[in-house]
């Protein structure tokens, strides 16, 4: 092996010096790639500690993780990939893989390289020990293409070829070839641009690959697939040089990476980084994604047990589910990046917290991603669709990208690339368990949660929270002299939150939380200096809205837009050259929400809104907090804890992650000097501070691949942080909401909107949020009625943790708290009844414990 390393190293070094000699000429900074070898002694290399082992074959990198504590290992390749019968070569070469490489070529085309094909295969990667870790230096991809197939090729003469192979290989091939006709090309500037690449098409019909006819080259993967077709029965050296192109190069240079693992064991976590700085690509071939053993994490036919998935609280996936018929699983952990422009949405994919895991026969496996979380997703999908196994792995973004106009004029694009190199650290934590339960892996999730932010501690707050919210003011287009103007229109005021405050009673843990209330209302301004909006009561209606949630023993959060500014004036403190965040291309974001009603987005005036640098933002976030803590108030934030983006500012860019680390660094301030914080949405680095969440995602997108949502997220919090779903009175299903939320173990939201519904009509508001059901005095009577129920049926169980969660049947669950309550839901439409435990179809039954 070593002499013809030797050989791939000479191939690649001269490769690169003219790669980089050509990224030179045209201004660019070429980045040195290193050549690696493979250990040559069949060295084994480990790491140890009480509870884990960590084994890897230096001859391929493979490793094996066993648990001490019940024997289990698991395995970074699958143990019969290569023999997977539904699995074309291509899945099997990603499933023997290390690690996946996908990138851009000057063309523009997209391009994976799996780590087994080029870099396991030929010894590309190197591995040594340095200071507890385990260090892997993969240098990923081929020293030069030269795929061994048909350029060009005679039909007559393909015809001999195809006869002797199989109907897959058959395939494969056909499907990528153009056949080419001269007599069958009426088109003029066709038939010359052809004759001139093929000058025998005058005399016999051709196949050929279209990159040597004026087309767009194929992506790696397929040209892979012809070479295998034609090696399958014997394609020569001299067949390849009878069939070449006359048009055709010697040889096709093509990009490299090096790639950067470093492993480590802490407790029962197995830890895996890769450092920003040690990933090298060339800036021609941009490495745009990177996935990490991406089968480390799957099930075979004899496997039982079940993928768990960051959807909503979390979603369970049962191997084997038959379910092939299903789109595979895919979400981007905190959404996706508003940085980056996108036609339409078809369905939003986003996850709250970092998190994914695989429960396998008896013993569990959890990922959590501590560091470059910002530019992360995760993807799964079942077995019987391209492989017999299912699994669930990790995405990285490295390079973002973004196609764009080439002007106004064309529908032409073309892409563009962040001209910053990535400054975030990979690191995941792959934490073992001794048990398959998704109540389990949430308490060890909770343990790194505070490990990690050393925030959470048991809430004060017995009862489940009653989120009362109130919208203070909005934008209303008035015809004033025959002239449309649009003015700030009063919502709801001080006087009318204080008295649906006076007309509750016995609330134990009520929650009034007032929104749109500065600089200008829902259209609100940045905050650089803070107006509250005039027609909401002044200081008497302030205090007599405090005086009533003092009797009620309530708490009071001002919520404003720390994040966005959805109004810009012409003396407001903000400068779009110097405040706003910059796409890919350094053009200032410009956003606009999605209708509920279409996939597109809303783009007008009324609706667009910017999103502030990292330095605007900390400012606002700053300058909110102090604004609160003066009217003796929660903070709250209307986009903070469900929105986060990138700027690629090429002055001054930042990542998703550097806005996430700047959030909880001044939430963890807020928190330490006793502010009280409400936040929306519930990321996990800004709940950890929060004393309440709002608008917690209990239902996620319901994808069809799923089995049964499951509240992993919720049992991580619960008993720590107060928390809600969506406003119930405008969800759209009562009934079903309530249901989730006591399954989950949540508290009630509703949100209120106390002015003429007319008033709404023929607006933005009629498109962009359901406030159609949102009058106080026609919820009073049903919040009153749902609040004393909870506290007699189930009682005080808002600061207890959950202590187990199983699904009895298709439609009932059981909750269980630390005292001994127990929760069943039934969210059928039969009633069910099972052991002495009887539930009404569609309601809950509670059993007390703890001797209540």
């Amino acid at each position: 092996m070593k002499k013809a390393l030797e050989k791939i190293i000479l191939t690649v070094l001269t490769a690169l010096f003219a790669l980089a000699l050509s990224a030179c000429e045209k201004g660019q900074e070429a980045t040195e790639i290193e050549v690696y070898m493979a250990d040559e002694n069949n060295a084994v290399y480990t790491l140890e500690n009480d509870i884990l082992k960590f084994e890897m074959d230096g001859t391929t990198s493979y490793f094996t993780l066993t648990d001490k504590r019940n024997g289990m290992v698991w395995n970074s390749v699958p143990e019969n990939a290569s023999e997977d019968p539904l699995a074309d070569v291509a899945i099997i070469n990603d499933m023997l893989s290390p690690l996946i490489v996908t990138y851009t070529d000057e063309k523009s085309n997209t391009n994976t390289y799996d780590g087994y094909t080029y870099a396991v295969k030929d010894g590309t990667f190197e591995i040594t020990e340095e200071n507890g870790e385990i260090v892997v230096r993969y240098m990923v991809g081929p020293a030069i293409i030269r795929y061994k197939i048909p350029q060009v090729i005679p039909v007559e003469r393909m015809m001999i070829f195809l006869e002797k192979m199989d109907e897959k290989a058959k395939s494969a091939v056909l499907k990528n070839y153009q056949k080419l006709d001269i007599s069958k090309i009426s088109d003029p500037e066709k038939k010359k641009k052809y004759l001139e690449a093929i000058p025998d098409l005058e005399n016999q019909p051709y196949y050929a690959l279209s990159e040597y006819v004026g087309g767009k080259g194929l992506r790696a993967f397929l040209m892979q697939q012809i070479e295998d077709a034609f090696a399958s029965i014997d394609y020569s050296e001299e067949d390849y040089e009878m069939d070449k192109a006359p048009n055709a190069a010697e040889e096709k240079i093509i990009i490299q990476f090096n790639v950067t693992i470093r492993f480590s064991l802490e407790g029962d976590a197995l830890k895996v980084r890769v450092p920003e700085e040690e990933i090298s690509y060339l800036p021609e071939y941009p490495l745009t994604e990177l996935r990490l053993f991406p089968y480390f994490m799957n099930a075979g036919d004899t496997d039982e047990g079940y993928l768990l998935l960051p959807e909503a609280g979390g979603a369970q996936v049962f191997f084997h589910n038959e379910k092939a018929a299903a789109s595979s699983y895919f979400s981007d952990v905190y959404g996706y990046d508003s940085a980056i422009s996108r036609a339409r949405r078809v369905q939003e994919t986003e996850s709250i917290m970092p998190v994914y895991a695989i429960a396998k026969n008896g013993s569990s496996l959890m990922a959590v991603c501590s560091l470059g979380a910002g530019d992360f997703a995760v993807e799964a999908d079942i077995a019987g669709k391209r492989s017999s196994y299912d699994y669930i792995r990790n995405v990285f973004t490295i390079v973002h990208t973004m196609d764009t106009d080439i002007s106004a004029k064309s529908v032409s694009t073309i892409r563009k690339f962040q001209q910053t190199h990535p400054s975030d650290t990979i690191e995941l934590q792959f934490i073992a368990g001794t048990s398959n339960s998704y109540v389990d892996m949430a308490k060890r999730y909770r343990t790194y949660l505070m490990d990690t932010y050393g925030s959470l501690k048991k809430t004060e707050d017995a009862a489940l929270p009653v989120v009362l919210e109130f919208v203070g003011a909005i934008d209303r287009t008035e015809k004033i002299l025959g002239v449309p103007s649009t003015r700030v229109y009063t919502a709801a005021t001080y006087d009318e939150a204080a008295a649906a405050v006076r007309s509750l009673q016995n609330i134990a843990n009520l929650k009034l939380r007032y929104t749109d209330i500065v600089n200008g209302g829902n259209r609100q301004t940045v905050l650089a200096s803070i107006q509250e909006v005039s027609g909401l009561g002044g200081k008497e209606g302030y205090q007599n809205l405090q005086d009533a949630l003092a009797e009620a023993d309530g708490d009071l959060f001002l919520s404003a837009y720390v994040m966005e500014v959805r109004k810009t004036t012409l003396f407001d403190g903000l400068s779009n050259l110097s405040d706003v965040i910059k796409d890919v291309t350094n053009t200032d974001v410009s956003i606009y929400p999605y209708a509920s009603d279409t996939t597109y987005q809303r783009e007008s005036a009324s609706y667009l809104f910017y999103a502030l640098n990292l330095k605007k933002e900390e400012k606002m976030i700053a300058n909110w907090l102090a604004f609160c803590e003066k009217k003796q108030a929660g903070a709250s934030f209307s986009d903070l804890g469900d929105f986060l983006v990138s700027n690629f500012d090429r002055n001054a860019a930042s990542s998703r992650s550097d806005f996430l680390y700047m959030q909880s660094s001044l939430l963890s301030e807020a928190k330490e000097n006793g502010q009280k914080l409400l936040i929306q949405g519930g990321y996990d680095f800004a709940a950890v501070y929060a004393d309440t969440i709002v608008d917690l995602d209990l239902f996620g997108s319901e994808y069809d691949i799923t089995d049964h949502q499951v509240p992993f997220y919720e049992i991580a919090l619960h008993g720590y942080v107060s928390y809600t779903g969506a406003p119930i009175n405008i969800y759209g299903n009562t009934k079903k909401a309530v249901l989730k939320a006591i399954e989950c173990g949540a508290g009630f939201s509703f949100r209120f909107f106390e002015c003429d519904y007319k008033e709404l009509q023929n607006n933005r508001y009629t498109f962009t949020t359901n406030l159609y059901s949102a009058n106080f005095e026609s919820w009073r009577e049903e919040i009153q009625a749902l609040s004393d129920r909870v506290t007699e049926e189930i009682g005080d169980v808002n600061n207890l943790e959950i202590i187990d969660h199983k699904w009895l049947s298709d439609t009932v669950t059981l909750t269980v708290y630390e005292n001994g309550t127990r929760v069943y839901v039934n969210h059928g439409n039969e009633v069910y009844s099972e052991s002495g435990i009887t539930v009404p179809a569609a309601d809950f039954v509670a059993v007390k414990g703890g001797g209540q």
